[in-house]
């Protein structure tokens, strides 16, 4: 019991703050699209996560967010402190519209806005790639509209041009 004891006294100390965010399934293109293409869906809710926090960039936030780089580390300390910082972050997807973000660090306050740092870069990430999506559908439909559009229009001169050249063929006579 007084090893148990010693060893819990001189343990290091790690603080874990984790969070959940509900990934909603919803798309707003969805309904217009019902029955005429397919909408895209993202089944991997937790290989997108990590994609989007493991991203160079947003480590290199999470190292000045962090306070590591007041030290002025080289690139290969960088490299190594971004590694660890991979390392000490989990993310997992426990149900299909959940993701759970846990980092885990000695300092406390640190720990903290890391993760809710993490969870609001893949928040505004997710957000941006849905506002891209909905953009390009919207542009394709607009595509498909104006093409569909020229096509009547075309093919309304058509039968104006015809119904001029043959008078017998408008609606309403009764030629045999």
């Amino acid at each position: 019991a007084m090893i148990a004891l010693a060893a819990g006294i001189f343990w290091p100390r790690t603080y874990v703050a984790s969070t959940s965010i509900l990934a909603s399934s919803s798309d707003i293109i969805q309904p217009l699209l019902e029955g005429r293409a397919v909408a895209t869906e993202v089944t991997d809710r937790a290989g997108m996560a990590r994609q989007v926090i493991f991203n160079r960039k947003i480590l290199e936030v999470a190292l000045e967010h962090g306070g590591w780089l007041a030290e002025k580390p080289s690139a290969v300390m960088r490299d190594r402190l971004m590694e660890q910082i991979r390392d000490r972050t989990t993310i997992v997807s426990p149900r299909p519209d959940l993701i759970q973000i846990t980092y885990r660090d000695a300092d406390p306050q640190r720990t903290f806005e890391l993760t809710q740092l993490f969870a609001t870069k893949f928040i505004e990430e997710s957000k941006a790639t849905k506002e891209r999506e909905s953009r390009e559908a919207f542009e394709f439909i607009e595509g498909q509209v104006q093409d569909y559009h020229s096509k009547l229009t075309e093919a309304e001169d058509g039968l104006l041009k015809y119904r001029s050249e043959h008078a017998d063929a408008q609606p309403g006579s009764a030629i045999d």
